[in-house]
C-alpha cells in the first residue's frame, strides 16, 4: 500500500498485479478464520469500485486489525483530498437498482 494506490499481487511463478486508487474503497471487512488466528494473521477484504475485480482479498496478514486501521487512515486522507464521499462512490444507475417501468 503506498499514500494513495492499494496495491496487490497474486501468483507464484507468474505473478499479477492490481492496483486501485484508495478513494475508490467503498467497503472493508476483516475475517478472522481459527487457524488464521492461531498465527495472529487474518483476511482484511476490501470492496472496489473497480470493473476488473470489485473485491479484493488480502489473504493471511499479521496483525489485520493494524492494516484495515491504516488502510482507513489513508483512505479518508484520500477522500478528504478529493473531496470525496461514500455516498458519492455510489452509482444510481447501477445494474443493482433494476425498476420495471410501464
Amino acid at each position: 500500500m503506498t499514500a494513495d494506490k492499494l496495491i496487490t499481487r497474486r501468483g507464484f511463478f507468474s505473478i499479477v498485479e492490481d492496483e486501485c486508487d484508495l478513494y475508490k474503497i467503498t467497503d472493508k471487512k476483516l475475517r478472522l478464520p481459527f487457524f488464521q488466528r492461531l498465527f495472529k494473521c487474518g483476511t482484511v477484504i476490501i470492496h472496489v469500485k473497480d470493473a476488473d475485480t470489485p473485491i479484493k482479498e488480502i489473504t493471511a496478514v499479521k496483525n489485520p486489525r493494524m492494516v484495515l486501521n491504516l488502510v482507513d487512515k489513508y483512505l479518508n486522507i484520500q477522500r478528504d483530498k478529493y473531496n470525496i464521499r461514500g455516498r458519492d462512490m455510489m452509482d444510481m444507475h447501477s445494474d443493482n437498482c433494476n425498476f420495471d417501468v410501464k
